[in-house]
């Protein structure tokens, strides 16, 4: 049967997933009125709190919004409950289950020449030379791109997960 024919044969049935425009009256689960709340902060100003939990390593975005509607998720002693908050994550203090989550750190970018002999990767089970022996002690980087073990060349390494996917993604075109 024509789904755009349906109304016209029997109005009074709708189909089983009704069109864009009616989901938020019938509280569609991931789109309802709830998470339309109007923000302390303007557009503009701060970061969705999603997009905080999730650049913080506690959940993805999804999972987090999960979190925030039990009620588990507190923004300077509040318990928060509205989707879409946009915080400061440099002055916000964030919880999660009474468990703080640390201020986000600065983006690191190293460029290396990478010698010869010398694994592009992070760790060797075999004991080979890595990366890692390059780094700072403490450092979390990680490579952007690849060399053999026997060619020298200049790597990347950085923190910035999203200029690491703009570079290394083949739909972005980067040559």
């Amino acid at each position: 049967m024509n789904f755009l024919l349906w109304p016209r044969i029997c109005p009074t049935l709708r189909p089983w997933r009704p069109n864009w425009p009616i989901w938020p009256q019938l509280g569609h689960p991931y789109r309802s009125r709830r998470h339309w709340s109007v923000t302390a902060m303007s557009d503009s100003e701060g970061v969705r709190l999603q997009k905080v939990l999730a650049a913080a390593g506690v959940a993805s975005r999804r999972a987090a919004e999960i979190l925030i509607d039990r009620g588990r998720v507190e923004v300077d002693g509040q318990v928060v409950r509205t989707q879409g908050m946009r915080v400061d994550p440099r002055t916000a203090v964030i919880r999660v289950d009474g468990v703080r989550i640390p201020p986000p750190r600065e983006h690191r970018y190293l460029a290396l020449n990478k010698p010869r002999g010398v694994l592009s990767a992070m760790a060797d089970p075999h004991g080979r030379p890595t990366l890692v022996d390059f780094v700072p002690e403490g450092e979390r980087l990680f490579h952007v791109g690849r060399l053999d073990a026997d060619t020298e060349g200049l790597l990347l390494l950085t923190n910035d997960g999203d200029l690491a996917q703009r570079l290394m993604h083949p739909s972005f075109e980067v040559v």
